[in-house]
């Protein structure tokens, strides 16, 4: 019985097709890392798509005056990225640690809404709206590798679950209040407990108007 078969041409459009329509599809980031990583990308988009040389100079989070930015100066927001997708490597790796041992959730889809507002701000070169919307997350972590709080868009992606008086090893795994080590003489240890009430709030949630970039539109024709 003869049967029809599709030709070898066919196929491989059929594959190729296949192959373009799975490489534009964005899954949400798998952790608190791949999250980092996705946040930095478009941090450095805001920063060399909107700002000039200038305004990065003179951004009052003085990102581009840390450690990490001048050890290894970008040109591009191609390198930004890869410098900063270090920096999350090394410092949001705690987070991972923290997912792992069950003291924080993390929600992958409510990360990849977040990026969409922070997208979406780039759009509009906002960094007012970018900063309320991802909080001080990302410039306290390259400041300082500890990362921020979460802000309007992006708080619900990672939400701690330790509860008061219980152990800990970081603030952002506490439910409430801040994780507190009490050393003493010569026991050193990393592990403390969650004390304290309150939670911490984004300080750029309406304070603060960032006007680190206007977009180019000065020197648009």
């Amino acid at each position: 019985m003869h049967r029809n078969r599709p030709s070898p041409v066919g196929v491989s459009w059929l594959v190729v097709a296949l192959a373009g329509a799975s490489s534009c599809m964005l899954l949400p980031p798998g952790t608190p890392v791949d999250f980092c990583i996705e946040q930095a990308r478009v941090f450095c988009d805001l920063q060399y798509r909107c700002c000039t040389a200038a305004e990065r100079s003179a951004d009052p989070l003085g990102v581009f005056r840390g450690a990490a930015t001048q050890r290894h100066a970008p040109s591009s927001a191609g390198e930004c990225a890869d410098v900063l997708a270090e920096v999350c490597r090394a410092g949001a790796e705690q987070l991972n640690e923290s997912l792992v041992a069950e003291r924080i959730e993390y929600d992958a889809e409510a990360a990849a809404e977040c990026l969409s507002d922070l997208r979406q701000a780039v759009d509009e070169c906002d960094a007012t709206e970018f900063f309320e919307a991802g909080g001080s997350w990302l410039a306290q972590l390259i400041d300082n590798g500890q990362p921020g709080v979460l802000g309007d868009s992006c708080d619900n992606a990672i939400e701690p679950k330790v509860d008061t008086g219980d152990d800990c090893f970081a603030s952002w795994e506490c439910e409430r209040g801040a994780c507190v080590v009490q050393n003493s003489g010569n026991d050193v240890s990393a592990e403390g407990e969650c004390t304290g009430e309150g939670t911490p709030q984004n300080p750029f949630d309406g304070t603060v108007e960032l006007e680190i970039c206007d977009g180019l539109e000065d020197n648009q024709p």
